[in-house]
């Protein structure tokens, strides 16, 4: 539904995704009510997939709001990631029933960050003007 909407409606990059969000919870409602006896649409499905898409316009805004395009989208993309990670698994702990507390998904934040930091500072130095061949002594 993403894909239709995105390749033969053009509108706003926010609305489309809203209208994509409402036809995919859509698709998994009714998916929800053909498997009947299954009750994961409504606590598990649609939850995730309103966090993702929470998550991904923020990451447009600040990918549009952002002066310098170069690493740091990169960065932004992996920390949208790890946000993302995070939701999943606290949507997980509550939809079965377990204590709320985060493992993996900080696990995975843990190794995104060193990878952001780098990402971000070798765009804020290559913005100050300095060559990648001096900052990797090349």
């Amino acid at each position: 539904s993403y894909v239709s909407v995105f390749a033969f409606w053009a509108q706003r990059t926010v609305i489309q995704l809203i209208i994509s969000f409402v036809a995919a919870a859509a698709s998994l409602f009714l998916l929800h009510l053909v498997t009947n006896g299954l009750n994961w649409a409504l606590p598990l499905a649609i939850p995730m997939l309103l966090a993702t898409n929470i998550v991904v316009i923020g990451l447009i805004i600040v990918i549009r709001l952002s002066k310098q395009k170069g690493g740091n989208l990169i960065a932004y993309g992996f920390l949208a990631a790890a946000l993302i990670c995070i939701c999943i698994e606290a949507i997980l702990d509550f939809y079965l029933n377990h204590p709320f507390g985060l493992w993996w998904s900080i696990i995975v934040s843990v190794c995104v960050l060193p990878v952001t930091i780098v990402l971000l500072l070798m765009n804020f130095r290559y913005k100050r003007g300095r060559d990648l061949q001096k900052i990797f002594h090349l």
